[in-house]
């Protein structure tokens, strides 16, 4: 029934509604009796962490990202003044987290490391140094 009032009203303090019988039964009917497809809802828990130093040496640059789940991973690395791209790799998986190395001369840059995750790709973006 559209734009039927189906609040409820329980007496408990907030902080234990989550344990409170009343409150979670109501809450199990309502959700199994909504056609919901939770699917759309799990590119939520889907996040890219990176690690990337301030600064590094030219020849020892080391990009680090961790997907919260497994997806192949990119760098993008851009000059900062002039955006040109210099670099694009990707980032091998080493246990838990992914790793790239390479080279760059002296300058600084922006990374955009993106995690091409099925549902929806994410990208975070950091800037680094690069020093003799």
């Amino acid at each position: 029934m559209s734009g039927a009032h189906r609040e409820i009203y329980v007496a408990e303090h907030h902080g234990s509604l989550q344990n409170f019988d009343p409150a979670l039964v109501n809450l199990l009917g309502v959700m199994t009796g909504m056609e919901l497809d939770l699917r759309t809802f799990f590119s939520a828990v889907q996040t890219l962490s990176v690690d990337i130093d301030d600064v590094y040496g030219a020849s020892d640059v080391v990009l680090r990202a961790t997907p919260s789940v497994e997806a192949p991973v990119a760098a993008r690395i851009e000059d900062a003044e002039t955006k040109a791209v210099v670099q694009t790799l990707p980032l091998v998986e080493d246990g838990d987290v992914y790793v790239a190395r390479t080279a760059l001369p002296p300058g600084a840059y922006r990374v955009k490391v993106t995690a091409d995750f099925p549902t929806n790709p994410v990208t975070v973006t950091e800037t680094f140094l690069t020093v003799r």
